[in-house]
């Protein structure tokens, strides 16, 4: 409903951080821009790397206008979905993962940050989301390939938000310690398999 306007013909989602003069450059366009694009847009211009395949790279496939219109409300409803996921791995009653999903969503910073033009923050909570779930799931069962599906998790988060997901990802692997020090067995032993599947996660 906020963003029903996405779909209408001739509108354009303000994005400070991406508008749509610069959505059209050719340089940007998919596929040529996964492997490498070159910014003129100042003096010689620079290298500005490449897309990376990510979920901001798929969105790319959307097309200028797709994406600035549809990037924003696709990452936020990913951000809820990843959310939500979680707090049901957590073992909460429905209601409250639906109500968890909707405030993570919702959440002002990333809310007004994917506005402006950066809905990649947004993804990049939701695969920590996706970590957390996928750790946590892992005290039942297949911890070690859970720990792994979680370190996939968190480099994704990190591709889709640089600095914010290298931040989070100390959290997560605080959280695994965490999990993993409070499991079954003597102290050392929890401390190796806290330590191990931490170093799992970084590889």
């Amino acid at each position: 409903l906020l963003f029903y306007k996405s779909f209408a013909p001739g509108q354009a989602m303000f994005a400070n951080d991406g508008p749509l003069g610069v959505q059209k450059i050719k340089s940007y366009a998919v596929p040529d821009a996964l492997f490498g694009i070159w910014n003129e847009l100042g003096w010689l211009g620079g290298d500005n790397g490449a897309i990376q395949p990510n979920l901001r790279g798929l969105m790319l496939f959307l097309g200028p206008l797709g994406y600035l219109n549809f990037s924003v409300p696709l990452s936020l409803l990913i951000l809820g979905w990843c959310a939500w996921f979680y707090f049901r791995q957590l073992g909460f009653r429905p209601m409250v993962c639906a109500l968890g999903g909707l405030a993570a969503a919702l959440n002002m910073n990333f809310f007004s940050n994917a506005c402006w033009g950066l809905p990649s923050r947004a993804t990049c909570l939701a695969m920590i989301f996706l970590a957390l779930a996928a750790l946590h799931s892992g005290l039942k069962s297949h911890g070690w390939i859970k720990a792994i599906l979680a370190g996939l998790a968190i480099g994704l988060s990190i591709s889709e938000g640089g600095d914010n997901g290298a931040f989070f990802s100390l959290f997560v692997a605080a959280y695994a310690f965490w999990i993993a020090l409070t499991g079954e067995g003597d102290w050392l032993k929890k401390s190796i398999f806290g330590a191990l599947r931490v170093a799992v996660m970084a590889v």
